[in-house]
């Protein structure tokens, strides 16, 4: 990108008739092509009135990278013949981690104090309270550590005011329809668009973008990862970005610019990393990468990570995973810390028990030598609504059996040391207050919270690094094979939920609350005696018995 060029030959004598350029606008190139625009003054009030907010950045003068100046040069393109920002929506996606934050907190300020807009409403826009705090936060933070912009702004909570212009603010919206009711819009950022997908979300997003009705040059500006949805909003977005880039709709207003890993690319390659975050290698290094594709699904990685789009549901363990962790010698050892989950249902649902405990393996190295190390062992039980085979329909009028549920407790506390059952307190509170009462060490566990969020990234480690071992039990398998992975709205975290065919899998939950148990085990009682490691084959046949 090279700016301060002189003009085309047709433009040599400057605007036409009654059209007047805007204050700093240059000729740059960029990309190819030779055009007009406010793109250098931009950069220019980034660089010397806004700073770095998060780490070891923090208070430093912001400095944009080649890509972040060719972005900002390029979305203040305008028209020569009119005068005129060019465009008026913009879609933008690239990987997590990029520092898109902290370069529209900076726009966002621009917007309200530097381009002559007269009361500027500026908008920070998230799906939710935490996502719109991504994105208002940074811009808070720069007014306050910033002595220039803290002389013209004072900020707040929720909004950053300039005192002595009636209107001019930039305000921090959460989506919903009440808070943008009857808004004059001069710029929208809407962060993590691919969020965007409930019923208020999208009633929002009609009324921000109707809101701009009144401004002779509004932007909607969006940011995002890749969704999973093409007919949500952001994927409509998306498809319509991708028509114009292509040339298939022509669209002079509409702003596209995409980061992404090209689909030829192995997912869990460097070159595909680079592809899909422009800051790879600044901000965020190969090593994290390499971590997150061992606590990620794929599904989630290949969105936040290469900012590609999949499939609605998709699968959550690597193919083969489940299965090669199945060892039949190794089984639950009697008197050893037990940690249970209980994923509680209605009467029209399944019930599963799951049992985990932390125990020491001897494994045989290829010199012939021994290595002593651990595995979680597993085993489930789980009570459904049978089927009619005359009808082939679950039969009317089943009710979970929950005295067969709890003597199941019971037998197993009595066989193990059971250091917690984590159960989900929706449809068990008074029996689970009763069993607590009668001295089991109950503790809820309530499936919204990040526990479960926890619980499910600790147990695909486990899985996907062997570090787990059960018996094969086909109903336990049908349950974790019938879980997806949904991320967390404002992160990359995920839990396991269930997937649109709404098959059973209340064990995989199950199990993912136990796992958490064990890996966050209550205040311990004595411990019981280790048992010696050549007693395991003998207790694993017990414990099958």
């Amino acid at each position: 990108m090279s700016a301060g060029l002189p003009p085309p030959r047709e433009w040599a004598d400057g605007p036409p008739a009654g059209v007047e350029w805007p204050r700093g606008a240059r000729w740059v190139r960029s990309g190819g092509h030779v055009f007009l625009s406010t793109g250098p003054r931009v950069i220019r009030f980034l660089e010397t009135r806004c700073v770095f907010t998060q780490a070891r950045w923090v208070g430093q003068p912001m400095r944009l990278r080649p890509w972040q100046r060719r972005l900002v040069v390029d979305l203040f393109e305008i028209d020569p013949a009119t005068g005129r920002r060019r465009y008026r929506w913009a879609l933008i996606g690239m990987g997590k981690k990029q520092g898109k934050s902290e370069l529209v907190a900076g726009l966002a300020l621009y917007f309200l104090v530097a381009d002559g807009e007269l009361a500027p409403m500026v908008l920070c826009a998230g799906a939710n309270e935490k996502s719109a705090d991504l994105v208002f936060n940074p811009a808070r933070v720069m007014v306050e550590q910033s002595e220039t912009l803290g002389e013209v702004c004072e900020p707040y909570t929720k909004q950053i005011l300039v005192p002595g212009q009636a209107n001019a603010e930039i305000r921090r919206v959460a989506a919903s329809p009440k808070s943008t009711e009857g808004l004059n819009v001069f710029v929208a950022f809407l962060d993590e668009l691919h969020e965007w997908t409930t019923a208020g979300a999208m009633i929002t997003f009609d009324k921000i973008t109707n809101g701009t009705g009144a401004r002779e040059e509004p932007m909607i500006i969006m940011t995002t990862t890749a969704g999973h949805d093409l007919e949500s909003i952001c994927g409509q977005q998306y498809e319509y970005g991708r028509a114009v880039e292509a040339g298939e709709v022509d669209d002079p207003a509409f702003f596209f610019r995409w980061w992404q890993a090209p689909a030829d690319l192995d997912w869990r390659s460097e070159e595909a990393v680079a592809a899909a975050n422009p800051n790879f290698g600044v901000t965020v290094q190969w090593p994290f990468y390499l971590d997150q594709q061992s606590k990620k699904p794929e599904n989630i990685y290949r969105r936040y990570f290469l900012n590609q789009w999949t499939a609605t549901e998709a699968v959550w363990l690597p193919s083969g995973a489940w299965a090669s962790c199945e060892d039949g010698n190794l089984g639950l050892v009697p008197g050893w810390p037990t940690f249970i989950g209980w994923d509680a249902a209605s009467k029209n649902d399944s019930t599963a028990l799951v049992a985990v405990q932390r125990v020491p393996v001897i494994y045989e190295l290829d010199d012939g030598g021994e290595e002593v190390g651990e595995r979680v062992v597993v085993r489930a039980w789980v009570w459904a609504r049978p089927w009619d085979p005359q009808t082939r329909q679950p039969v009317e009028g089943w009710r979970l059996p929950i005295d067969e549920v709890t003597a199941r407790l019971w037998e197993l506390a009595g066989r193990y040391d059971v250091r917690a059952i984590q159960f989900d307190p929706a449809f068990i509170t008074w029996e689970a207050g009763r069993l607590e009462a009668a001295g089991l060490p109950m503790l809820e566990f309530p499936q919204h919270t990040i526990r479960l969020t926890q619980g499910s990234q600790s147990l695909y480690e486990l899985v996907v690094n062997g570090e787990l071992a059960h018996d094969g039990d086909r109903v336990l398998a049908r349950h974790v094979a019938a879980a997806v992975a949904r991320q967390v709205p404002g992160s990359a975290a995920w839990r396991l939920v269930k997937g649109k065919e709404r098959h059973k899998m209340d064990a995989a939950v199950a199990l993912a609350m136990a796992v958490w148990g064990l890996e966050h085990p209550p205040e311990e009682r004595a411990r019981p005696r280790k048992p010696n490691l050549y007693t395991f084959e003998e207790a694993a046949e017990g414990s099958r018995a």
